[in-house]
C-alpha cells in the first residue's frame, strides 16, 4: 500500500512480499512509517522510482560480487553513483549486507573493519555501528559453517537422511566437489556415524558413470564424519516430471532417462549392492542429460544369486524330460 504525501513523493506503509534486502525492513501499518535498512540508515520518505532502483542495483550486486576475488570498494562505488545522493547511505547499507552474508556463507572471516574505507566517508552518514549492525547481522542469520584443512566450505546445497550437503573447494584437488556431513542433531549417534561411513565405503565400491564417485572420507575439525564426492548439479527426475506441460512431454527422454537408471542399478545389483530408496527424488539429470543415482545412505549388500548353470547342463535336463 503506497500513501501519497507529496508530489512525486510517497511514505511507504506497506511493502511486496519479499523483496530485495532492504524492504523487509518496512514497517507495519501500526508503526511509524520511517523504515530503517540493515545498516541503520532512516528513510523518511522515499520514491517508489528509487526503491525501484536500489532494489535492481542489490540484486545486480548479489548475482555478480564474489567477496574472495573483487575489492568491495571498488565494485560498490560504481553503483553508489548510479543513484541520488540522499539515496546513498540506503543502498550502501543493502551492498554491505550482502557482501557480509556472501563472505559468511564462503567460510570467510568478518569484521567492522572490513567496512573501514566507507566509515571515512562524510557524505554517506555511516557510521561505527552501522557496520558492526551489519556484521551481527549476518553471523547470526547463517549457521556455522564446517572447517576443513583439505576443503573450504562454500554453502549448504542440500540434506536429507542423516546429512547435510555442501558445496566444496578441494584445495588439495583444486577443484569444486560436495561433501556430505554427518547432520549435528546425530553427532552424538553412533548408529548414524556408522551408516554415513558405510556409505561412503560402499558407494565408493561402485565404479559407474550412473553413480558419483568416492574421494575421501574421515572427519573435519568439529570431528564430524564426512565424505567427499562428485558435485552433481542440475535437476531431480521428480522435478523434471512435475514441471512438464503438455507441451513439453517427452516420453522419449523420459524413457532415456530411466534407462541410464536401470543400468546403474543394475550395476550395483551385480556387485552385490541394493540401493533401496531409489525414487525419481534421488535421481539427478544435469544440463547435458547426464543421470545420477544418488542417497545411496540404506543401501544393503544383496543376497548373492544362485550359480549359473552351463549350457551343457541346461540342454541335458531339457532332453531328459521327453525321455
Amino acid at each position: 500500500m503506497l500513501i501519497s504525501a507529496a508530489p512525486n513523493r510517497r511514505t511507504l506503509v506497506e511493502a511486496p512480499a519479499e523483496p530485495c534486502g532492504f524492504l523487509n525492513n518496512w514497517p507495519s501499518k501500526t508503526e511509524p512509517a520511517f523504515p530503517k535498512s540493515p545498516a541503520g540508515l532512516r528513510m523518511s520518505t522515499y520514491s517508489l522510482e528509487s526503491m525501484r532502483l536500489v532494489e535492481r542495483l542489490c540484486s545486480r550486486f548479489e548475482e555478480s560480487h564474489d567477496p574472495a576475488t573483487q575489492d568491495l570498494e571498488s565494485v560498490v562505488e560504481p553503483l553508489l553513483d548510479e543513484v541520488a545522493p540522499r539515496d546513498r547511505g540506503v543502498l550502501l547499507g543493502e551492498l554491505l549486507a550482502i557482501d557480509a552474508e556472501l563472505r559468511r556463507r564462503q567460510g570467510m572471516s568478518i569484521s567492522p573493519a572490513d567496512y573501514q574505507p566507507f566509515l571515512l566517508r562524510t557524505d554517506l552518514s555511516f557510521t561505527t555501528n552501522d557496520a558492526r549492525r551489519i556484521v551481527d547481522a549476518a553471523q547470526a542469520s547463517l549457521p556455522d559453517v564446517p572447517t576443513s584443512e583439505r576443503y573450504r566450505f562454500l554453502a549448504k546445497v542440500g540434506s536429507g537422511g542423516n546429512g547435510d550437503v555442501w558445496r566444496v573447494d578441494d584445495r588439495v584437488g583444486q577443484r569444486t566437489l560436495a561433501v556430505k556431513r554427518l547432520r549435528d542433531s546425530h553427532h552424538e549417534e553412533a548408529a548414524a556415524e556408522a551408516r554415513l561411513i558405510r556409505e561412503a565405503l560402499l558407494t565408493g565400491r561402485l565404479q559407474h558413470p550412473g553413480i558419483p564417485p568416492i574421494y575421501d572420507h574421515g572427519r573435519l575439525d568439529d570431528d564430524a564424519a564426512f565424505f567427499s564426492m562428485k558435485l552433481v548439479e542440475g535437476e531431480t527426475f521428480e522435478r523434471i516430471l512435475k514441471s512438464r506441460s503438455r507441451e513439453d512431454n517427452d516420453p522419449i527422454r523420459d524413457l532415456g532417462i530411466f534407462e541410464q537408471v536401470t543400468q546403474a542399478v543394475a550395476y550395483a545389483h551385480a556387485e552385490g549392492v541394493i540401493h533401496r530408496d531409489l525414487k525419481p527424488q534421488n535421481i539427478m539429470v544435469g544440463a547435458f542429460g547426464e543421470v545420477q543415482v544418488m542417497d545411496w545412505a540404506w543401501q544393503s549388500p544383496a543376497r548373492k544369486p544362485p550359480p549359473a548353470r552351463s549350457a551343457r547342463v541346461r540342454n541335458r535336463r531339457r532332453r531328459s524330460r521327453f525321455r
